[in-house]
């Protein structure tokens, strides 16, 4: 597995023990509120820029920096319950399965990183997070993901939805403080926009759609037109300003009357 805090080249990263002490004293496991309460205070800490080439920041790398902070507060002995635990180890599986899916350069991958500790929070807030798959915060995370994985470049991208994801990540950041309802219209803002791009995709191929169909249309008229001036001549030759005018409604009428 990936990670910033990774060890020698080809060696898998170490992280630091969720359930054993440091330095092999009494463990003290945390109340999953002590816990929360540290994660606020990370959500509201800027992420450090990950430099070209190396990895993104994990689950497990939150969890890491979790630990490091209540351990200065706690003392070296401090641990998360076995339940907590588990359900960073299970977050860090969700987040690998949705960054199959994602395209390395589409703005969801940063977008996805910052909702690291907002979901993280929700998660040990309900703990039928992982049971409900329309968890307000997984829908959300759904959506943004959804955006990288449609990502077909700069060049086909849509600001629009790029600035609105952007937009709905920051209030999540900024008040998500253990009230879904802050997911859940983050998401309606998204899914809105995502049901006007559908609008206007149908309009448009719908539009695409009758173009052709009256271009057919035009050919058949065309080509009746032409079938009858072609009868109604018989034969004879019109003057040169009215075969003129003919061929300007039906090309070639004319001319076939006299070949």
């Amino acid at each position: 597995r990936a990670s910033a805090m990774s060890g020698p080249a080809g060696q898998a990263p170490a992280h630091l023990s969720a359930t054993q002490p440091r330095g092999g004293g009494p463990a003290v496991p945390l109340p999953t509120h002590d816990v929360l309460s540290s994660l606020r205070l990370l959500q509201a800490q800027p992420i450090p820029p990950a430099a070209p080439g190396t990895p993104r920041r994990t689950m497990l790398d939150v969890q890491d920096t979790l630990l490091t902070q209540v351990r200065e507060k706690h003392g070296p002995g401090a641990t998360l319950v076995q339940q907590d635990a588990d359900t960073f180890e299970l977050l860090d599986l969700l987040y690998n399965e949705i960054e199959r899916e994602v395209q390395r350069d589409a703005p969801a991958v940063d977008l996805l990183v910052r909702l690291q500790v907002p979901v993280a929070q929700a998660a040990l807030h309900d703990r039928e997070f992982f049971l409900r798959p329309q968890h307000p915060a997984r829908e959300f995370l759904n959506s943004v993901a959804e955006s990288g994985a449609t990502w077909l470049g700069e060049g086909d991208s849509d600001p629009q939805l790029v600035l609105k994801l952007h937009h709905a990540v920051d209030r999540v950041v900024a008040d998500y403080d253990g009230n879904d309802e802050v997911f859940e219209s983050a998401n309606n803002d998204v899914q809105a926009h995502f049901r006007a791009m559908a609008r206007k995709a149908e309009v448009a191929e719908r539009r695409h759609v009758e173009a052709a169909r009256g271009k057919d249309r035009l050919e058949v008229a065309k080509t009746r037109a032409a079938t009858v001036i072609e009868g109604a001549l018989q034969g004879h030759a019109p003057q040169k300003f009215v075969q003129a005018l003919l061929d300007q409604v039906a090309p070639g009428a004319a001319t076939r009357v006299l070949t």
